[in-house]
């Protein structure tokens, strides 16, 4: 038998970026899509960061490159309190 493994996010994406929506800052500010994926285990097919989060300038910046550039991304995300998908940590690859 294997042991099962544990994990600190609830998805995981490996896809690029289809899609960018920036609004009001602490409130699902700048969300990202994925054309191929649901983002953390919900029907959702995007994910999110707000002005307040720790290094969300660098995660900003990277999207944007990413999207720009059509570079796939891995995005690992948490089911905030209202079922969406907030973004913890992010790949360029």
């Amino acid at each position: 038998m294997l042991p099962a493994t544990a994990s600190a996010w609830d998805g995981t994406v490996n896809d690029t970026i289809s899609q960018i929506d920036v609004t009001d800052g602490d409130q699902l500010g700048f969300r990202i899509y994925f054309p191929n994926s649901t983002a953390c285990g919900n029907a959702h097919n995007w994910a999110y960061l707000n002005r307040g989060d720790s290094n969300y300038q660098a995660y900003v910046a990277a999207a944007l490159m990413a999207k720009a550039t059509g570079t796939p991304v891995t995005v690992y995300s948490n089911v905030d309190a209202n079922g969406y998908c907030h973004v913890r940590f992010l790949t360029l690859r």
